[in-house]
C-alpha cells in the first residue's frame, strides 16, 4: 500500500525534499517562509531555474529579509502574505512548498529550531490541502 502523506523529520532532509519538490514544477511554484534561515543557496537555485524553465514561480513572506532576497531571484515574484494572515502571528511555521496543483511540503519550527515537514504528491491529500491553503490565503470580503 501507498502512503498519501510523508513526515520527514531533520532541517537538512526537510532541505533536500524541499528542493526535489520544487525541481518538479511544470506550471507553478508558490514558497513561503518567515524564516531567512529556510531558504537555502540550493532552494534559490531551484526556484531561478524553475522559473527560467517557464514556470510561474511565486513566494510569500511577510520577513522583508525573505522577500528581498527571493525577489533579486531572475523571474521570481514576491509578497506579503494578505494584511489578515499577518494579524495572528504563527511563531511554529517553517516553510510551505504548493507545485503544481498535486503537491505539497508543510513545514513546522519546534522551540529548539528542529523542523518537521509533512508532504504528499499526486494524492487527494495534497489536492485538498492545496484547496484549503489557497482559500486561507485569499483576502476576506
Amino acid at each position: 500500500a501507498q502512503e498519501d502523506i510523508w513526515t520527514i523529520r531533520d532541517r537538512d532532509r526537510v532541505d533536500d525534499r524541499v528542493v526535489d519538490v520544487l525541481s518538479r514544477a511544470d506550471d507553478r511554484i508558490v514558497f513561503g517562509t518567515r524564516l531567512p534561515e529556510l531558504v537555502t543557496d540550493e532552494i534559490e537555485r531551484t526556484l531561478e531555474e524553475r522559473a527560467a524553465a517557464g514556470v510561474e514561480v511565486t513566494t510569500i513572506s511577510r520577513s522583508a529579509t525573505v522577500r528581498d532576497r527571493l525577489e533579486s531571484l531572475e523571474g521570481v515574484r514576491a509578497y506579503s502574505p494578505p494584511r489578515h494572515r499577518t494579524e495572528n502571528e504563527d511563531d511554529r511555521s517553517g516553510r510551505i512548498a504548493l507545485v503544481d496543483d498535486d503537491t505539497v511540503l508543510l513545514s513546522v519550527v519546534d522551540d529548539d529550531g528542529s523542523e518537521t515537514a509533512i508532504w504528499s504528491a499526486s494524492s487527494l491529500f495534497a489536492s485538498v490541502l492545496i484547496q484549503l491553503i489557497e482559500a486561507s490565503t485569499e483576502t476576506p470580503p
